[in-house]
């Protein structure tokens, strides 16, 4: 008899009607996490997501620059989101996230890459949202600007400035 309770009330839920699409405008982003928080990641400039793999440390480029990865050939220099967004940086962290910025290619380590999904083009806006923060969609997911966040990162790198290994970004 349980058996055809299950069936019964799968077949009521299947004979719902599906909802209606929404006539707002949409963005397809990559959920991520970093250092416990939830963010997301327009996917429209992500290249690539996957293992972490091997880091060739850098000396003295502080907590941001987590090092060098070759992948595909090329070597890109390897930022720890969590640290580009003024958190200790993500030990946890195991993947990378390799992303087009400014017509270079950057590995931005995050702690998991989750899922890809649509969201509105509207997001809520709490007040004193620093740069490089776009919004907020169901009160826990911050949709990220990466491109703003690295542009203040390295206008404020000293790495940079001092021409210690320029094209690090």
């Amino acid at each position: 008899m349980k058996d055809q309770e299950i069936l019964h009330t799968r077949a009521a839920q299947l004979a719902i009607p599906l909802q209606q699409q929404s006539s707002d405008p949409t963005q397809v982003v990559l959920l991520i996490e970093v250092a416990s928080e939830t963010y997301a990641l327009p996917a429209k400039q992500i290249e690539t997501v996957r293992a972490l793999g091997t880091l060739t440390r850098l000396p003295g480029v502080g907590s941001v620059i987590s090092g060098m990865i070759t992948l595909q050939g090329h070597v890109l220099s390897v930022l720890d989101l969590a640290a580009l967004l003024g958190n200790t940086p993500d030990e946890q962290a195991g993947y990378i996230v390799v992303y087009q910025h400014a017509g270079q290619r950057v590995a931005l380590k995050v702690r998991e890459a989750r899922e890809v999904v649509s969201i509105p083009l509207q997001l809520s806006r709490p007040p004193n949202l620093r740069p490089g923060l776009v919004g907020v969609w169901e009160a826990r997911i911050t949709l990220l600007d990466l491109d703003t966040l690295l542009e203040d990162f390295s206008h404020q790198s000293t790495f940079h400035q001092t021409g210690g290994a320029s094209g690090i970004l």
